[in-house]
């Protein structure tokens, strides 16, 4: 892309994609975008891999186009309460990195963006919680402009946390039994039961 959109409509006006998708259970010896409908995906999976490989087959007939992913930086920086949530958005960086291995040289490109908590948008801000402790959070028209750099600029990842959970996270990397004795403080499992409580009436 020789240049990038941005304010209202920027997201229409950029070549991109955005899909959810599940998990798989299984290695496969063929790239993602040669599944066909026989591939080991078990069951459940068949409408998922519908939905991405549909999006993906027209994106890569254009040869100029990126799929951009919003995951969370709770994928790498756990907490208490969290273990589905933490295994969704570690899923969905596992699923990126792999896609973008397989679209190598196709003119397509797979990018996963990482917000901490967004203060104006989302499910912390739809039940009026407050943010986790000693976050200050992130607007959402931050969790933005970190997509368009990603597209712009051909990036598998970008961070969009605030800078404390940034630190946090890539220290969770290299020293996680350190890093969850620092995370596992009263306040952040209280905060966590908060946070279920207040969601509950979304399940």
């Amino acid at each position: 892309m020789s240049r990038v959109a941005s304010g209202p409509g920027a997201c229409q006006a950029l070549p991109s994609i955005c899909v959810s998708v599940r998990g798989s259970r299984f290695f496969t010896r063929f790239p993602f975008l040669k599944y066909g409908p026989a591939s080991p995906f078990g069951p459940g999976h068949g409408r998922d891999r519908a939905g991405v490989r549909g999006g993906l087959d027209r994106t890569v007939q254009r040869r100029a186009a990126t799929a951009a992913y919003v995951s969370s930086i709770g994928g790498r920086l756990t907490m208490a309460r969290a273990p589905i949530y933490a295994a969704t958005k570690l899923g969905l960086h596992g699923f990126c990195a792999s896609l973008r291995q397989d679209l190598h040289g196709s003119g397509v490109s797979a990018s996963v963006v990482f917000p901490g908590s967004v203060r104006d948008v989302g499910f912390v801000a739809d039940a009026h919680l407050p943010l986790a402790p000693g976050s200050k959070g992130i607007s959402s028209d931050a969790v933005a402009r970190s997509v368009i750099t990603a597209i712009a600029h051909d990036r598998g990842e970008v961070d969009a946390a605030e800078l404390p959970a940034r630190i946090m996270a890539k220290l969770a990397g290299a020293a996680p039994e350190f890093t969850a004795r620092l995370v596992r403080r009263k306040e952040i499992t209280a905060w966590g039961d908060q946070v279920a409580d207040g969601l509950r009436h979304r399940r």
